[in-house]
């Protein structure tokens, strides 16, 4: 037995004029039309670079697949199917009628993946004109036993696109029960492969759908059937080739997973084409079960496949179209207000404001159960509160019902139904707001200004500003503004010489007892608050920030640059052997650590370079680092570098002695 479970479009698999009785084995005694679209007229030569060799006459299937198709072993009167296979080639300009007359049952499409504008293989194209393929699909749709079987960019006007993005192995879809291409008269199929550079899996499909028969190994399709026309869509055509393109062997005999599967895809199509197949369509109630004619016991609607064989070892087929009734459902609504007495009885249960909403079974007329839903609802009488402020003197007026509120009538209570039909209370109370005025005092220091309503104020003085309040009212605001001095200047000299090793630096700021001066940044002074402090050098600040604030919060601020020095020392006698760090290699003794843009050289009497760093931590050590020393005598250098952005030039004479 095999189902494809919930598939309802399958239903073309048989119609009720193609029963037959089960001792009658027509299919043995009449053929199937299988038609294909040849090579010979749809490729412009048999060359790989024209994208053929992909239809039954084509050479990746005539020494491999058609063998088998024709072998009266696999199908024939006496073979594995009993059901023989002509096949017909369509030459002749395709339309509808044209494949009627040909008296096809099945059409294999191939595949011809030419580029007509640049005569170039194309994976993504095919060769096959839209007319010929509407004309195709056309004809499946017209009657429910006709069959295509199409891949590739062929299956473009049935609504589908392809990547070369599969990975073998492929396997039949776990979701989908006994599929009769995996299952079928030519053995069990686990697993099959895709061959050829291309190798499909398809990644878009129709909005009319598409059932999953076969994934690869990332769960992408590569196999499955249209839901409208009930085709057989492929991602690729290899699965049907040999001869390198696919693992079809050659010859009319079975012998791998590939042959078995494309066998029994074609064994189906001749099953659905002989009719041998009879429908039942039994119509239970919800949650029932039904027995199928092999005995299992489904519960879900959907279309069964029963394969039976008859004692004539006439395989036949058992639809099963089984549907279940819907649950009737019908809600019971009522509204009203609380209080009004509303009740109704259901299976002798009392439904009323007390017990307002259940659910009841019945029986419906179809013997099937019927769930009725009630919905009681009862509304409470509201309460809204209507709040209104009003500038006096003006003409507000509000109409609740047939009351008037306005600044003579300013609260009250009216009773209206609702949109319920219950009753509305409505409360009012009008606030009368009375103008205002108010007084705002500002303190601004000389040279700032404050910015009042979008209006700047920089001088002493009083305004008078008409302003609209929160409630939209006219109110009255008094602005007196107090101008107040800066302290004096206390600026002093900038920048400062400061040298880097020097922690006795004073800084005095002669202020007023009624000031106070702030630091910054604090690390660069003894104390941030006196007016008298000693400067702390640090290499990397400087700049020293200073403010004085007079007592009216007024203050004014200074910034004084400095200027690093630091000390450096060069000897002038170099002893390579001492134990003297100072004598033992010539090069800049500083505490400063920032020297940048360093380079020294030491000529001898002559001119020439005898020694050369860019790094002030590498000195001269007479040659003896290089392990030739030079001779004892005068010798020159010549220092360049930049300190505190300082570029500073050192030159003299160093005497090497041993």
């Amino acid at each position: 037995m095999f189902r494809y479970f919930l598939l309802t479009t399958l239903t073309f698999f048989i119609h009720p004029l193609l029963a037959q009785n089960e001792d009658d084995c027509s299919c043995g005694n009449e053929s199937i039309t299988l038609c294909y679209l040849p090579d010979e007229v749809y490729c412009i030569s048999d060359l790989d670079a024209y994208g053929c060799g992909y239809a039954l006459d084509g050479y990746h299937m005539l020494n491999y697949l058609t063998p088998k198709l024709e072998s009266s072993e696999n199908f024939g009167s006496e073979g594995i199917l009993n059901c023989p296979i002509d096949l017909n080639a369509l030459k002749e300009t395709i339309t509808v009628d044209y494949i009627e007359q040909q008296q096809c049952d099945i059409i294999f499409m191939g595949n011809f993946t030419l580029d007509t504008l640049t005569f170039q293989v194309n994976t993504t194209l095919t060769s096959i004109s839209d007319n010929i393929l509407n004309s195709i699909r056309t004809w499946s749709l017209k009657c429910e036993t006709n069959l295509v079987i199409t891949t590739q960019a062929e299956s473009r006007i049935w609504g589908y696109e392809f990547e070369n993005i599969n990975v073998n192995p492929n396997i039949p879809n776990p979701n989908v029960d006994n599929i009769s291409i995996f299952d079928g008269p030519f053995g069990n199929v686990t697993t099959f492969n895709q061959g050829g550079l291309f190798q499909g899996v398809i990644v878009e499909q129709p909005a009319t759908g598409f059932t999953v028969l076969g994934l690869d190994s990332n769960d992408s399709p590569t196999m499955g059937i249209d839901l409208l026309t009930n085709d057989i869509i492929l991602g690729d055509i290899g699965i049907f080739c040999g001869g390198g393109a696919g693992e079809i062997s050659e010859g009319a005999t079975i012998q791998n997973s590939n042959d078995q599967l494309v066998c029994n895809i074609f064994a189906l199509g001749c099953t659905i084409a002989s009719g041998n197949a009879v429908q039942v369509n039994p119509i239970l109630c919800f949650g029932d079960t039904y027995i199928l004619p092999n005995g299992e016991v489904v519960n879900e609607s959907g279309v069964y496949f029963d394969t039976l064989t008859a004692s004539n070892l006439c395989d036949s087929i058992i639809i099963t179209n089984l549907e279940f009734n819907d649950t009737l459902r019908t809600d019971l609504v009522y509204q009203g207000c609380q209080g009004d007495g509303y009740e109704v009885v259901v299976n002798s249960t009392t439904y009323n404001e007390f017990n307002p909403s259940g659910i009841e079974s019945l029986i419906s007329l179809g013997g099937c159960d019927s769930i009725l839903r009630i919905d009681l609802k009862y509304f409470e009488d509201n309460f809204e509160q209507l709040d209104y402020n009003v500038c006096e003197g003006t003409d507000f007026e509000v109409y609740i019902g047939n009351e008037t509120f306005n600044e003579n009538n300013t609260s009250g209570e009216v009773t209206l139904p609702n949109i319920n039909g219950c009753d509305s209370t409505i409360i009012v109370n009008i606030n009368v707001i009375e103008p205002f005025s108010s007084t705002k005092f500002e303190r601004i220091c000389e040279g700032e200004f404050i910015t009042i309503n979008d209006i700047n104020y920089q001088s002493a003085g009083v305004d008078t500003l008409f302003l609209v309040d929160q409630y939209g009212c006219d109110s009255l605001e008094i602005i007196q503004i107090e101008l107040f001095d800066r302290p004096p200047n206390y600026q002093i000299q900038s920048p400062i010489t400061v040298n880097i090793t020097d922690r006795s630096y004073m800084l005095n700021i002669p202020i007023e007892n009624n000031e106070q001066i702030i630091w910054t940044p604090q690390e660069l002074v003894s104390c941030t608050n006196c007016s008298s402090t000693t400067l702390l050098p640090k290499e990397d600040l400087r700049q020293l920030n200073y403010e004085v604030i007079d007592t009216n919060g007024c203050s004014n601020i200074y910034t004084l640059d400095i200027d690093y020095r630091c000390p450096i020392y060069f000897p002038n006698v170099l002893i390579p052997l001492s134990n003297i760090s100072e004598n033992a290699q010539f090069k800049p003794f500083t505490p400063c650590t920032n020297l940048e843009n360093y380079s020294m050289k030491i000529y001898d009497r002559w001119g020439g370079i005898v020694f050369e760093s860019n790094d002030p931590e590498k000195g001269w050590r007479g040659g003896l680092d290089v392990g030739e020393k030079v001779n004892a005598g005068v010798y020159v250098y010549l220092v360049n570098l930049t300190l505190f952005g300082n570029d500073i030039v050192e030159s003299g004479d160093i005497t090497v002695l041993y």
